[in-house]
């Protein structure tokens, strides 16, 4: 559970190497469900740099990365998310985890979907007190379209 942030710091790289090794990566930037951005702000944001972490997830999302894999985007929309509610800027946030969601709704995978609202509800919607039906109706409707009840995804929720 205890993280080491020198030794993660002594070999994370900055957020814009991070999106440089993912974007003149093909094999990275398309294969795969892994990624080099959304892990890198990951890491920061496990150690508590939460600025690095929204910067390697905006860089993920800009349209000149041509970041190509749903998985990445959700994640970094999700990140971005994150650290703009921890910042107290939630129509900011509010607005990642729209985003998240939208590309989730794009992928053939509706558990995708199920993640982006579990996090817009986790981080957003429940800390505060707003109405957290939105995200619980995305979550059912992703259950339905895989015939799962939440019962059996609670793991993940």
């Amino acid at each position: 559970d205890a993280v080491d942030q020198e030794q993660v710091l002594a070999w994370l790289p900055t957020p814009a190497a991070l999106a440089e090794m993912e974007a003149s990566d093909a094999v990275t930037k398309r294969m795969g469900i892994h990624d080099v951005t959304s892990f890198g702000a990951r890491c920061y944001l496990r150690i508590g740099r939460d600025d690095d972490a929204y910067e390697v997830a905006r860089l993920a999302c800009l349209p000149e990365q041509k970041t190509e894999k749903q998985t990445t985007l959700i994640s970094s929309y999700s990140i971005l998310g994150q650290v703009a509610a921890k910042r107290g800027d939630l129509d900011e946030a509010d607005g990642h985890f729209a985003k998240a969601l939208g590309v989730a709704k794009l992928s053939p995978l509706p558990l995708f979907e199920v993640f982006a609202a579990r996090d817009w509800k986790k981080y957003l919607l429940e800390p505060n007190g707003r109405d957290c039906g939105p995200a619980d109706a995305a979550i059912d409707a992703a259950c339905a379209k895989m015939n799962k009840t939440r019962e059996e995804l609670e793991r993940v929720l």
